[in-house]
C-alpha cells in the first residue's frame, strides 16, 4: 500500500489573512498617494511664508503699527494684515498676517507679539 506523505502547505485561513493584509496595505498606500498629489504646491507655500515674514518686517521697520485691518492684493497672493491689542493689555500688540492664494485657501499665517 502506498504511504501518504504530509505536504507542508498553508491553510485556507492563513491565505485569507495574508490577502486581507495585502489589501489593507495597498489601500493605505493609495490613500497616502492621493493626499500627497492633492496638496498645494509646496513652492507656493514657501513663497507665501516668505511674503508674510517680509510684510511683518517691513511693518515693524516703518513703524506702521496702527490698530486695524488691511488687505493688499498682489499678483499671486492676497495679504491680510490685522493689528490689535493682545488680550486687552496695554502696550502689547498682536500682529497677524495671513496670505491667501488666488483660490482663497490660506497658504501661510504668521502671528507676532510686539511691545510698544
Amino acid at each position: 500500500m502506498a504511504e501518504l506523505r504530509k505536504i507542508k502547505a498553508s491553510t485556507l485561513i492563513e491565505t485569507i489573512v495574508a490577502m486581507v493584509i495585502i489589501v489593507m496595505v495597498t489601500g493605505i498606500t493609495f490613500t497616502i498617494l492621493a493626499n500627497l498629489s492633492g496638496q498645494h504646491n509646496p513652492t507656493l507655500k514657501s513663497q507665501a511664508y516668505i511674503e508674510a515674514v517680509n510684510t511683518i518686517s517691513s511693518m515693524q521697520e516703518l513703524g506702521d503699527l496702527r490698530e486695524g485691518y488691511e488687505e493688499v492684493k498682489t499678483e499671486s497672493f492676497v495679504i491680510m494684515k490685522t493689528i490689535q491689542k493682545y488680550r486687552d493689555s496695554e502696550g502689547i500688540l498682536l500682529i497677524e498676517v495671513s496670505v491667501r492664494g488666488n483660490s482663497g485657501t490660506v497658504l501661510a499665517r504668521l502671528r507676532k507679539l510686539r511691545k510698544i
